[in-house]
């Protein structure tokens, strides 16, 4: 039986998870250090919470683009695990699911070309 993150779970709001909205919202761009660390730690497959994941990464090549490139801002260590999220999905995923794989390396490409991160650290964690 496949384990959920706590709080991850629960009744839609109008078709979105309480995790979509806040994973959207201002209070995720002021602090998304908790919940990416729950993604971190989590034990089991991460495929069931792929479209989480990839809201991150929107955020994180959108309102959070020019946050995440300066390096006197703790955001730029979250950077980190959003890579190594990514990396994950794509490794759960290579085999058995090709849709979430190409959209983990498209993922990737927007990553390298808002320039979020860097570059040698991503290339680093893929070896």
């Amino acid at each position: 039986m496949e384990m959920s993150i706590p709080c991850f779970s629960g009744t839609p709001l109008n078709g979105r998870s309480f995790v979509e909205i806040f994973l959207k919202s201002q209070t995720f761009r002021d602090d998304p250090t908790g919940i990416l660390l729950a993604f971190k730690d989590y034990p089991n497959s991460l495929v069931p919470h792929a479209e989480l994941i990839f809201i991150i990464c929107e955020q994180f090549v959108g309102p959070l683009a020019n946050p995440s490139r300066d390096p006197s801002l703790g955001i730029v260590h979250d950077v980190s695990y959003v890579s190594s999220l990514i990396l994950r999905l794509y490794e759960q995923t290579k085999d058995s699911n090709p849709a979430v794989m190409n959209k983990c390396l498209d993922t990737w490409d927007l990553l390298f070309e808002y320039k979020i991160g860097y570059a040698r650290e991503m290339l680093e964690a893929i070896d």
